[in-house]
C-alpha cells in the first residue's frame, strides 16, 4: 500500500421506506464510512523539504550578489571603462589589444637555458647598451603631462602646479614603465652612474619596487 494514498471508499446502504428511513439511513452511512485520510509523512522526507526550502533562496541570493561582484570586477570593464582613478580626458580613447608576450625562458636541444627574443624587435632588457637605452628613451617619451583648463579641473589639490598654472600629470602605464627601467638601470649601477645620493637612489628604487609589487597583487589575489 502506498504510505501518501488513503483509502477513501465510501460505502452506503440501501434504506427502507419509512418514517425513520432517514435517521436510519444517516447512521448508516456514518457507520459504513471509512475514516478520515491520513497521509503519513517520514520524517526524513520532513526535514529534507524544509532544508531545500530554507537552501534554495540563499543559494539564489548568493548567486545574484556573486555575479554583481564578477562583472563589477571584470578586467576589461575597468580598462575600457576607466577606473574610478583614471584620468578624465582620457577615458574616450581607451582601447584594448592582443599582443604576444615574448622573452620567455627556454632550452636548447643540448640542455643549455636562452631567453626568447624577436628578431628585428627593440630589446629592453639584456646587456646595457646604447641601443637598449634608446629603445627605453623611445618607450618613455611623453612620460608626463601638462593639463591646465578644463582638463585640469580633475586634477586640482591631486597633483603638483607649476607657476604658469599647469598640473604635471603622468599615466600609470608610464609611471610603471619607468620603475621597470630604473630597477633595470639599477642592476647594472658600474655602467650607469646615478645621480642621485645613494640614500635617495636605494629609496627610489625601493619606492618602485614596492609600486610593481602593488601593481600586480590586485590582479590575482
Amino acid at each position: 500500500m502506498n504510505p501518501f494514498v488513503a483509502d477513501k471508499t465510501t460505502k452506503y446502504d440501501t434504506a427502507e421506506d419509512g418514517p425513520d428511513s432517514e435517521s436510519e439511513d444517516h447512521l448508516s452511512w456514518r457507520r459504513n464510512t471509512s475514516s478520515p485520510a491520513v497521509v503519513t509523512v517520514s520524517r526524513a522526507f520532513y526535514f529534507t523539504s524544509l532544508l531545500l526550502f530554507v537552501i534554495f533562496p540563499i543559494l539564489a541570493i548568493a548567486i545574484v550578489l556573486l555575479h554583481g561582484k564578477l562583472e563589477a570586477g571584470r578586467i576589461d570593464s575597468g580598462f575600457l571603462q576607466g577606473f574610478p582613478t583614471e584620468l578624465d580626458p582620457v577615458k574616450s580613447v581607451l582601447a584594448s589589444e592582443t599582443v604576444r608576450f615574448t622573452g620567455g625562458l627556454h632550452y636548447h636541444p643540448n640542455g643549455t637555458l636562452y631567453r626568447e627574443t624577436i628578431a628585428g624587435e627593440p630589446q629592453y632588457v639584456g646587456a646595457p647598451s646604447p641601443e637598449v637605452d634608446l629603445a627605453w628613451d623611445t618607450l618613455l617619451k611623453g612620460q608626463y603631462m601638462n593639463l591646465n583648463g578644463n582638463e585640469a579641473s580633475t586634477m586640482v589639490g591631486r597633483t603638483w602646479k607649476d607657476d604658469s598654472g599647469n598640473y604635471e600629470v603622468a599615466l600609470d602605464v608610464m609611471h610603471t614603465l619607468h620603475c621597470v627601467n630604473k630597477i633595470r638601470k639599477a642592476l647594472d649601477p658600474e655602467y650607469y652612474h646615478e645621480s642621485e645620493s645613494p640614500r635617495i637612489h636605494r629609496m627610489h628604487v625601493d619606492h618602485c619596487l614596492d609600486y610593481l609589487r602593488q601593481t600586480c597583487l590586485p590582479r590575482y589575489f
